[in-house]
């Protein structure tokens, strides 16, 4: 088992190099001869951002659907219907497709700090969400700093 000078739940980082982690388990190591760049910049993240946009489009679609679709059973000839369960019903549809839609695209526009490793045939982005919210983006820093992996590292 490996002694990471620093860790967090998707990598982890000693002199040896990056230390790509799953559940807690090292399955590839990046090491520190083979990196070419350590960046660590304000983007996406979620990797699947394209994936997000379209489900909040298809769910923000539906509701436009059922909303359009809705408008003509409010009333016949002026009267209320009877059936106004129907109506109430497709409300509550229209409100968790346009809810979902909302999140969907919250969740793909949020930018945070990542962390983007490169070597020469493989690239990868690390959220470093946590980090920043725990405070502990400057002993990220200081590491860097200090260690073999500073010659690659950027910082915008």
């Amino acid at each position: 088992m490996n002694v990471y000078n620093f860790k967090t739940d998707q990598f982890g980082l000693n002199a040896d190099g990056l230390h790509l982690l799953r559940s807690g388990y090292c399955y590839r190591t990046l090491p520190t001869d083979q990196l070419q760049e350590l960046e660590i910049k304000k983007g996406v993240r979620v990797k699947n951002r394209l994936t997000l946009i379209i489900f909040g489009l298809i769910n923000l679609s539906l509701g436009v659907v059922c909303f359009i679709y809705i408008l003509p059973l409010n009333s016949v000839d002026g009267f209320a219907i009877k059936g106004a369960q129907i109506v109430w019903a497709f409300l509550m549809i229209i409100l968790v497709l346009w809810f979902a839609a909302l999140v969907s695209f919250y969740q793909a526009f949020i930018k945070t700090t990542v962390l983007i490793a490169r070597t020469k045939d493989y690239w990868n982005v690390f959220s470093l969400y946590s980090t920043v919210k725990n405070n502990e983006l400057d002993n990220l820093i200081n590491f860097l700093k200090n260690s073999p992996l500073w010659p690659v590292t950027r910082i915008k």
